[in-house]
């Protein structure tokens, strides 16, 4: 008898669902066949459209955080054993073979860049051996070496060994400079995307801890700040714009020309991680439990002015004169538009994507839901996500309870 209730609630829960287990949700085609209906037709199929879109984004954003909790849990899981998970998840909610595949080259990532952890340490059993072989140099003060899942965590307590990670500058074979030293000095942690060894490229986090005592129980806000990097890198998504310099040399009118610099300005800005990198400052900031006031002051605060997080800064001195020598756009179009688009442009998407953050919070998802739901969108499109989501949610509640 319980087997019996057990199937009915199943049967029960299954027909109430968008999308039917084992059944194939594909957005974009979707939307295509919605175009050439009639216009009452066109209406209801948007409906039926929506309510898919926001139950798969929900199921995409639940298999993210469990396939996260799994290998938090166990850092060794079997590539076949998350495959697994993604199999259920595409059959309860409908995923198309594209996005199945992505799924498994992400988790795929994750394991080559483990093992690729694990043999590193092997190889080198003295801590001192790691930090030289990933940045060049023997480090100058004590440091500690956590092995984590994906990620080498290094606790620094001599601010230049922490300004060499910081900085980068060991791509360059050099010690950071006194500026580079002052700046490291102001954050607490950092994760870069680089080292010396390719394998290990996008697994180093690092802590600034000049001036603690040794193991002290010291706060993980840090750690979890900058987990967050290594784990969105899980989960990146690439944006391409091929044709983007193509359209800007082929204009002829100002007009076309301002349009094309600005599609240009944007991929450059994704191309080079900017946004990406704003983005996963945003949601650390947010999850570690800073105001939005605060997020907002340094995350938009000039590098003349002590800022840390203005990534395009020098860019913004150089690409001027590279775009000038490369087409006939003038220069004055071209400073005019990087200003709009990496100044005012990053300030307002910065405002709006701690706004979307906010009201999927208010809206009684989990943090880690929130960032499962915003992390894979352009940051520009999160407020717009944000509100597509809540609105369809509060929907579906309604038509459950009448």
């Amino acid at each position: 008898m319980k087997k019996f209730e057990q199937a009915q609630s199943l049967n029960k829960k299954n027909s109430e669902n968008p999308i039917l287990p084992g059944s194939i949700f594909d957005p974009a085609e979707e939307l295509k066949k919605i175009k050439h209906n009639k216009e009452v037709e066109r209406k209801n199929r948007l409906d039926k459209f929506k309510e898919k879109f926001v139950y798969q984004k929900e199921g995409l954003a639940k298999m993210q955080e469990e396939i996260i909790n799994l290998i938090r849990q166990d850092p060794d899981i079997k590539f076949h054993t998350l495959s697994s998970v993604v199999k259920d998840y595409a059959k309860q909610y409908g995923m198309t073979e594209q996005q199945i595949n992505i799924t498994k080259e992400i988790i795929a990532q994750y394991t080559t860049k483990h093992r690729a952890i694990e043999k590193f340490v092997q190889n080198h059993p003295r801590k001192e051996d790691i930090f030289q072989a990933l940045f060049g140099e023997e480090p100058k003060g004590e440091i500690e070496v956590a092995q984590g899942p994906m990620t080498l965590y290094f606790r620094c307590h001599n601010i230049e060994d922490y300004a060499l990670i910081y900085s980068q500058s060991f791509l360059n074979n050099r010690y950071p400079t006194s500026e580079e030293i002052n700046i490291a000095s102001m954050s607490g942690g950092v994760s870069i995307g680089t080292a010396l060894v390719p394998e290990l490229e996008g697994t180093i986090v690092a802590e600034n801890t000049e001036g603690r005592k040794f193991y002290e129980n010291y706060p993980k806000s840090t750690i979890i700040h900058e987990e967050q990097h290594a784990l969105k890198r899980l989960f990146r998504e690439t944006m391409r714009c091929e044709n983007a310099f193509r359209n800007l040399r082929n204009a002829k009118t100002d007009e076309e020309k301002k349009k094309s610099l600005k599609q240009y300005l944007r991929w450059f800005r994704e191309n080079e991680q900017y946004e990406t990198r704003l983005k996963d400052e945003i949601l650390a900031f947010l999850k570690d439990g800073h105001s939005d006031k605060e997020t907002y002051y340094y995350l938009t605060l000039p590098k003349d002015q002590g800022g840390i997080y203005d990534y395009s800064f020098t860019d913004r001195q150089s690409l001027p004169k590279f775009i000038s020598e490369k087409t006939d756009v003038h220069k004055t179009l071209i400073e005019d538009t990087i200003r709009e688009i990496f100044i005012k442009e990053n300030k307002d998407i910065i405002k709006t994507g701690i706004k979307a953050f906010r009201i999927l919070q208010a809206c009684d998802y989990s943090d880690e839901q929130v960032i499962a739901f915003l992390i894979q969108e352009p940051l520009a499109k999160w407020l717009k996500t944000a509100e597509r989501l809540v609105k369809q949610k509060y929907k579906n509640n309604n038509n459950f309870h009448q």
